[in-house]
This record gives structure tokens, sequence and C-alpha cells, in this order.
């Protein structure tokens, strides 16, 4: 557990990311333990299981039973596509700063 018992964070990154929007505080503890196979992709705002050969996304919490938000993998390339001209993935490195992060939906409040 990465929380002190009193329910308090550990640090100010756990508190952060709480903050940021995850469903509670176990999903934050979940994604952040190496030994748990649940992971976040924040720039596509995605949720998934790690398992060998081939993640799988999640749709609901584990922990709380909240439906976790809608992927955006679509959305990134549609928007990419059509605001930027790029057409694949593999022009990653010039992509605008914003889209290597969590910036670009949160600032289209996607």
């Amino acid at each position: 557990m990465t929380r002190k018992l009193s329910g308090e964070f550990c640090c100010d990154l756990f508190e952060e990311e709480y903050k940021k929007g995850h469903c509670c505080e176990k999903m934050v503890d979940y994604i952040h333990d190496p030994s748990i196979p649940i992971k976040y992709d924040a720039v596509i705002r995605r949720y998934y299981l790690r398992v060998p050969g081939c993640d799988r996304t999640i749709t609901f919490c584990p922990a709380c039973g909240k439906k976790l938000p809608s992927v955006l993998h679509s959305k990134y390339y549609e928007i990419l596509e059509k605001e930027y001209g790029f057409e694949n993935a593999s022009d990653y490195e010039k992509y605008p700063e914003d889209f290597k992060s969590d910036k670009w939906w949160k600032g289209r409040n996607l």
C-alpha cells in the first residue's frame, strides 16, 4: 500500500495523481505499483491490464466499480490528422508537445 494508514497520501505525487481525476485512491495505488498489472496511459486516457503479449483495456475500476472514462485513441489520431496533417504514428517525434501528454484532451474538455 502506498498511503499511510491514516488515509493521508505518502507523498505529493499520489495526492496529485488522485486529484487528476482517477476514480479512487486505490486506482492511484494500482497504476503506480509495479507488482500490479493495471496501468494508465494518460495520453489517450486508457486504463489497461498488462498481459504478456496483449494488453487489455479495462472499462470499470476493479476497486470501486466505477465506469472509467472512454479511451481517446481514435480521437487522438483524428485530431492529429485533421488539425496537424499527421497520418501515421511514426511521426511521433514531430507531434506537438501537448499530444505527448494529457494536455491535448484536457485542453479540449474531452
